[in-house]
């Protein structure tokens, strides 16, 4: 395996994790499989509590300790960034306890740079909660807010 890997923690929506490794293998440049960058995906939804009823109030466990887990589990086999496709795992309340969480821990993964141009998937929930109320990424862009689907910029070679 080479030195640096993408990870993806998928699960939360499936489909989701898979679309976004989609998206990274189109987007690279490869002659032939071994040129094709590293990616691993972790879908372990079965381990991740429901967003949605914990942003409800439905339940206190929050489900960023089970996120920041699989972070940690992607960087054991090499991750260096990561990938968390959820829309709703990115609501201030869970988001920003996976951040603490993981700089508890010093972990080498780091979270990208945030340039309103990330793909958008999300629960139904998701759009008709107030979860992202307060954000300053509220209204989301993206298929899931256009019902177009999302394409990735132009990368630069």
């Amino acid at each position: 395996m080479k030195d640096k890997v993408i990870g993806v923690i998928g699960g939360m929506g499936p489909y989701a994790g898979l679309e976004l490794v989609r998206h990274i293998f189109d987007q690279t440049i490869a002659a032939s499989d071994q040129e094709h960058l590293p990616v691993v995906l972790f879908s372990m939804g079965d381990r991740v509590p429901d967003r949605s009823t914990f942003l409800f109030g439905k339940t206190s466990e929050n489900p960023a300790y089970a996120i920041a887990e699989q972070i940690r589990m992607a960087e054991s086999v090499g991750a260096v960034v990561v990938g968390i496709p959820c829309n709703t795992a990115h609501a201030p309340k869970i988001f920003n306890v996976i951040l603490e969480e993981l700089a508890r821990t010093q972990p080498r993964a780091r979270a990208a740079p945030d340039r309103g141009n990330r793909p958008f998937f999300c629960a139904n929930t998701t759009r008709t909660s107030s979860a992202w109320a307060s954000s300053r990424r509220w209204p989301p862009t993206g298929s899931g807010s256009t019902g177009k689907p999302w394409k990735p910029p132009a990368t630069k070679r």
